[in-house]
């Protein structure tokens, strides 16, 4: 018991007066360095070394266990140490030689039967967690194959049928509709094919291509309103927008005005903004009036656009018809053309229209700024400014 308490306080000055890098000289000074020093074996090479300092003998089982603690490890012995290790064990009697041998056996097949049990459970572990995965995987790739959780395309085709079809390829459903341009096809896409089907059965398609109102079925699409309906007034095509622009350079107000209370898009476009007529110059319907001087037809769009009771078809409330209107009416006087960048005030005085320009005028929203090269050229002292003015010419046509 004596030697035991004293082991036990050499342990302890060792270990409060040394390093780790100290204890390993120490070991290796005293012939113990043939097992690395790590947190598992510090506790029995301490002891080993605290019964070397003291010169006391060392038990066969702590030897045998801090032996085997880390049978693989490498250890470097530098020349002095590998002869004092060499010469103990030749001083070694065969029965503790035995005895080591014995021991050291005995704790590396428990060691290994632990590093087996421990594997073990690691295996179990992460096939539990592959199994997991898969299964996730699997059920996640058999939502994507259903075909009834695809996106799915109701194709309005108004006519003798007059039925809405349901696909999903979306390359059929292109094909479709320019076979069947003529007739103004309208698509609408749905996130499964129960909506897109109870859509079909709930609507038809001269219903939705003509503009009536019909509930939305899919409440991120920008044209919702705040009551939940929307007006699905058709596409216009080309051909119908050029047509529309002929008959309001001639002066044709009757045509043009049965044309925008059929289908507000005559003067609405995409993102609530002015139709776009002649595409060169991106010329809309005020544009196309005031530069054929047709006064009439500049009073009808305005009025149309003033015309809140006329917008709610479009956009069903009175709040969103009241800022649509307001939005519309600066647009339309203040928009200027891609090519001269020039509004349709600035056409109009340049041509010396005064009917058009005391109308425009007259509007709050109107912007009443001279073109940019007119003012360069006063700037200038330009003598020809006056010859110019009300004459739409430029100065090289002067």
């Amino acid at each position: 018991m004596d030697q035991d308490h004293l082991i036990e306080r050499k342990v302890s000055e060792l270990i409060a007066n040394n390093s780790d890098s100290q204890l390993k000289c120490l070991l290796v000074e005293n012939g113990l360095a043939n097992v690395p020093l790590t947190a598992h074996t510090k506790s029995s090479l301490l002891k080993q070394l605290a019964r070397k300092l003291l010169n006391l003998t060392s038990s066969p089982e702590a030897v045998a266990a801090v032996t085997v603690t880390e049978p693989h490890t490498d250890i470097s012995l530098d020349a002095s140490s590998a002869m004092t290790a060499t010469e103990q064990h030749k001083n070694t009697p065969p029965e503790t030689l035995d005895s080591l041998t014995v021991g050291a056996a005995a704790v590396a097949e428990q060691h290994k039967q632990i590093s087996s049990e421990e594997a073990k459970i690691e295996s179990n572990n992460n096939t539990d967690s592959i199994r997991k995965t898969l299964e996730e995987a699997k059920e996640s790739l058999s939502f994507c194959l259903n075909e009834d959780n695809k996106t799915h395309y109701a194709v309005c085709i108004p006519g003798q049928d007059d039925s809405i079809t349901v696909h999903t390829d979306f390359r059929e459903v292109l094909k479709l509709m320019k076979e069947n341009k003529a007739q103004n096809p309208r698509m609408l896409s749905f996130r499964n094919k129960a909506e897109a089907e109870a859509f079909a059965e709930q609507h038809t398609a001269n219903e939705v291509c003509e503009g009536s109102t019909i509930k939305s079925s899919y409440p991120e699409e920008r044209a919702e309103v705040e009551q939940g309906e929307v007006k699905l007034f058709p596409s216009l095509t080309t051909p119908q927008l050029s047509e529309f622009r002929i008959q309001l350079e001639k002066g044709n107000v009757i045509f043009s005005r049965e044309r925008i209370l059929s289908n507000p898009r005559f003067l609405i476009g995409n993102g609530d903004m002015p139709t776009i007529l002649k595409e060169g110059p991106r010329y809309n319907a005020m544009h196309a009036s005031v530069i054929a001087g047709q006064l009439e037809s500049c009073r009808l769009i305005m009025e149309m656009v003033s015309d809140v009771e006329f917008l709610k078809r479009m956009y069903v409330t009175q709040a969103r018809a009241e800022e649509n209107s307001q939005r519309l009416t600066d647009l339309y006087l203040n928009t200027p053309d891609k090519i001269a960048n020039k509004t349709p005030l600035h056409f109009a005085s340049e041509k010396g229209m005064v009917d058009i320009v005391a109308f425009l005028v007259t509007f709050q929203a109107c912007i009443r700024n001279f073109n940019r090269h007119m003012l360069v050229s006063m700037k200038k002292g330009d003598k020809q400014f006056e010859s110019r003015v009300c004459t739409g010419k430029t100065p090289e046509e002067t």
